[in-house]
């Protein structure tokens, strides 16, 4: 592989396996086994969720997809009616699904589902399987060029497919591919090109859970730019979301968000938020009260952003303040799905170059493992050694914090 460095000099780089185990102060011989236990753990995650989710393959892309439909059909007045959703996935994939899924609402604002409406040309099979290419792509790519040079692209690739809750992604067919890319495009190109990269994350506003600590490190950062790009962004795909489907869909999903969309909607978010792996759905595992676990899930988005505004305020690596916001805006998230755990195993290979640069720090790679390890496990609705992950994210955080503070 051959680089060029900003003098237009040549690099040539060897990137098979022993290579990049040496770049990162590994052996084949000596510490291989990190590698292997992580692959042991990501082919046991597919295997869990092949079981698991296989006969129902696509339901997250079902109320996806029926939601882009609705446009082309001509039926967007009823894409806020979770209960209408349901029913018509029910209807149109009977042949598709084991049994008939439970309620599953579309709840994204109108401006991701203007993005998601070219997928609706497709037929839903096809749609399914180029929005997951198209975004892991892109994710692979990202970190590519975040983690350059370190890490070839095979090796991302293949690191992230041996992730446990890339199985989850593939199955239910999520956004998180996409979501991950933008964040780590956005973040990695705030120093460079500010109102790019506040464009970027403008786009991050269809996942609210996930862009509560992106406000936070811009203010922190002093990135007035990119601030302005974002709120430029999100306005301008709002407004082309108006001028295509027009207002009444905005306001039937301010409603539907204000109004708490009845208690059948009520009923829903709190198991959802019940099945996933944060602060709160861990301590609720637990059997701790939900109003100490919700006090505690408030306590760790503080204390994550002001882990964030820390990381913002000072001069370090742009890698390193990734793996820092990536860490801790998994667990400042209230609401936080399987498939979000990508952002961390983008972090864990962020981590992976670093210690390639410079030397591993005492626990470093057990860590990595760890993060591999916890989600396998996870959500702790499922399998009680879940319950870990809030424990992995904090050290997570602790060992970059550490190494900023001794020079990276």
């Amino acid at each position: 592989m051959v680089l060029r460095d900003r003098g237009a000099t040549a690099i040539t780089m060897d990137t098979t396996l022993p290579s990049v185990l040496s770049r990162c102060g590994m052996t084949c011989g000596g510490n291989k086994g990190l590698f292997v236990f992580c692959a042991l753990c990501g082919l046991a995650g597919w295997a869990l969720w092949t079981f698991i989710l296989a006969r129902e393959a696509g339901q997250d892309w079902m109320v996806f997809y029926t939601a882009i439909r609705t446009y082309f059909d001509g039926e967007l007045g009823r894409v806020f009616d979770g209960h209408w959703v349901t029913e018509t996935i029910n209807r149109r994939y009977a042949d598709w699904l084991w049994l008939p899924l439970n309620y599953h609402p579309w709840l994204y604002p109108p401006h991701f589902l203007l993005l998601l409406l070219p997928f609706g040309l497709l037929p839903f099979a096809a749609s399914y399987a180029l929005f997951l290419a198209l975004t892991f792509a892109l994710l692979v790519m990202v970190l590519a060029n975040v983690s350059r040079p370190g890490l070839p692209i095979w090796f991302i690739t293949a690191a992230l497919l041996l992730f446990p809750q890339t199985a989850f992604i593939a199955f239910t067919g999520q956004n998180s591919f996409l979501t991950a890319a933008l964040l780590i495009a956005g973040i990695g190109l705030l120093e460079r090109q500010p109102v790019l990269a506040g464009l970027i994350l403008g786009i991050i506003s269809y996942k609210p859970q996930l862009f509560l600590m992106i406000p936070v490190a811009l203010l922190a950062g002093r990135h007035w730019a990119a601030i302005l790009a974002g709120i430029a962004s999100t306005a301008a795909l709002a407004l082309a979301s108006v001028a295509v489907f027009g207002t009444a869909v905005w306001q039937d999903w301010l409603h539907t968000m204000l109004a708490s969309g009845g208690d059948t909607y009520q009923e829903w978010v709190l198991a959802a938020r019940r099945g996933g792996q944060s602060l709160y759905a861990c301590l609720l595992a637990l059997g701790v009260p939900p109003l100490v676990c919700d006090l505690a899930q408030g306590a760790a988005t503080l204390a994550s952003a002001g882990i964030v505004w820390w990381g913002f305020r000072r001069k370090m690596p742009v890698d390193l303040r990734l793996m820092l916001l990536l860490a801790a805006v998994v667990f400042a998230a209230p609401h936080l799905s399987c498939q979000d755990a990508i952002l961390l195993a983008a972090a864990a290979l962020l981590l992976f170059r670093r210690i390639g640069d410079t030397r591993p720090y005492t626990g470093e790679t057990p860590l990595i493992g760890a993060i591999w390890f916890a989600e396998l496990f996870s959500p702790p609705a499922l399998l009680k050694l879940g319950l870990i992950v809030p424990v992995v994210i904090a050290l997570f955080m602790a060992a970059v914090i550490r190494r900023a503070r001794s020079g990276g």
